[in-house]
């Protein structure tokens, strides 16, 4: 099965290898926005709260952007193609599941860099405890939820039933959703 899904991919990025050249590059560019974007608040203005308002817009523009990107991908996967003007199209129906799912990852990553490390600073065991039990919580969701936009393209439009069927995702196939997120990691 495996071997199955990495041709299919195959070749049905080369028949799109144009338009898939195009999204991804777009994808950067609006993934530069949260990447840069703060680290020149912090080096113009230096004020704490723009920058991480600046971190958030970003992630929320990414996740409007990966909403669309995957509806027209699901177009390739079913033997289809896309053009330019479903993509704008995408944008208007992802718009709302796109800033929900981005609003999990702005919150994942506060849970990361603020409530980790304070956990850890009250030095006892029951702080040890909250902060692996905030990092498992953390590792569990990241493996699910990498699922999103594709269940969301594939399967499902409304937000709680899309997380729910990613984490059934989760539970029901730990080992393939532990594979995508090396491979995911590695591309």
């Amino acid at each position: 099965m495996i071997g199955f899904l990495f041709r299919k991919t195959m070749y049905d990025l080369w028949d799109n290898m144009f338009k898939i050249v195009v999204i991804n590059l777009g994808f950067y560019a609006v993934t530069a926005i949260p990447v840069f974007l703060p680290m020149l608040i912090g080096k113009l203005i230096n004020l704490q709260a723009l920058e991480t308002a600046a971190f958030g817009f970003g992630v929320f523009l990414c996740c409007v952007y990966l909403a669309a990107a995957a509806r027209c991908v699901k177009s390739i996967s079913d033997y289809g193609t896309f053009g330019f003007k479903d993509f704008f199209a995408n944008l208007k129906t992802g718009l709302v599941n796109g800033l929900l799912c981005g609003a999990l990852v702005f919150i994942a990553v506060l849970l990361i860099i603020q409530v980790i490390p304070f956990y850890f600073t009250m030095e006892t065991w029951l702080g040890l405890f909250l902060a692996a039990a905030v990092f498992w919580c953390l590792i569990s969701g990241i493996l699910a939820l990498q699922f999103f936009f594709a269940v969301r393209a594939r399967l499902d439009k409304k937000f709680f039933k899309v997380v729910k069927k990613c984490f059934i995702l989760f539970f029901d196939n730990t080992g393939f959703c532990i594979m995508t997120l090396i491979c995911n990691l590695i591309t």
